[in-house]
């Protein structure tokens, strides 16, 4: 089961499939798979990404810069992957574990423009170094949660110079946090899709909020999502099931995915 989104539609309503990236999503009965988050790049769409990389903005950034080679998000318009020739940050002639932090933040404030981010929104939540360099990735937030496979990550020599730098940050979010469902409400429709046998498994309820991004090409649309943890034995697996509310005409509709935990970190 490792690896594999499920979406259940719960209720006599109809049906939507989500196509993801452009990617064609099996479906069979109550279940629909989706491709995995991180295979966005698997589908490029080569005139977009030509269009995107002789932007005025990225182009200013390559004369300033140098000659910056860059895959692009093309649902959030912004750097994926950008390497090129490192960057100095201004004041900061070596960085360590003392002042990583204060270099990261003021090379993305300088350089927001670029990667198309608001730095307000960031959340770190890992900070690493290895072979002389150091490795930051933050987590977007909107009005407080997470938003789900979001990240802007920064790759920087221990002189304080940026190698490299990725941005997956959604500019364009405007939902309401307020949920239209309760929490206890979402752990129950989390294991109806499931084989769950209360008897072995567990069902663990964060009352968790978070904004989880749907792709489809160069467009994006957000969802409010709670997090509800599931455990089964038969077949093993852990996963979080991420379930919204969804206006259907005059009718809503319960629908959720299941996925492995690394999926939604």
């Amino acid at each position: 089961m490792r690896g594999r989104h499920v979406v259940f539609w719960l209720g006599m309503f109809q049906l939507f499939t989500y196509a993801l990236f452009g990617q064609p999503i099996r479906g069979n009965g109550n279940e629909i798979f989706f491709p995995e988050q991180n295979q966005a790049g698997s589908q490029l769409n080569r005139a977009y990404q030509t269009t995107l990389t002789n932007s005025p903005a990225w182009n200013q950034f390559t004369r300033v810069h140098g000659n910056w080679k860059v895959i692009w998000n093309e649902a959030s318009g912004t750097p994926h992957r950008a390497y090129g020739p490192s960057i100095p940050i201004p004041g900061y002639g070596r960085v360590s574990r003392r002042n990583i932090e204060a270099a990261a933040g003021s090379f993305l404030k300088d350089n927001a423009p670029f990667l198309k981010i608001n730095p307000d929104q960031l959340q770190l939540v890992r900070k690493t170094y290895s072979r002389r360099k150091w490795y930051l990735s933050y987590r977007q937030t909107y009005q407080g949660k997470p938003v789900l496979f979001s990240e802007v990550e920064l790759r920087i020599f221990e002189n304080g110079r940026v190698m490299a730098f990725g941005s997956d940050f959604y500019r364009d979010i405007a939902i309401s946090t307020t949920p239209s469902i309760s929490a206890a409400a979402a752990s129950r429709a989390a294991v109806s899709g499931l084989a769950f046998n209360p008897a072995t498994d567990r069902v663990v309820a964060r009352n968790q909020l978070a904004v989880l991004p749907i792709r489809s090409g160069s467009t994006a649309e957000f969802h409010l999502v709670y997090r509800v943890d599931v455990q089964t034995r038969q077949p093993m697996g852990n996963y979080i099931t991420l379930w919204m509310l969804r206006p259907v005409g005059s009718y809503g509709v319960i629908t959720g995915c299941a996925m492995p935990p690394s999926a939604a970190t």
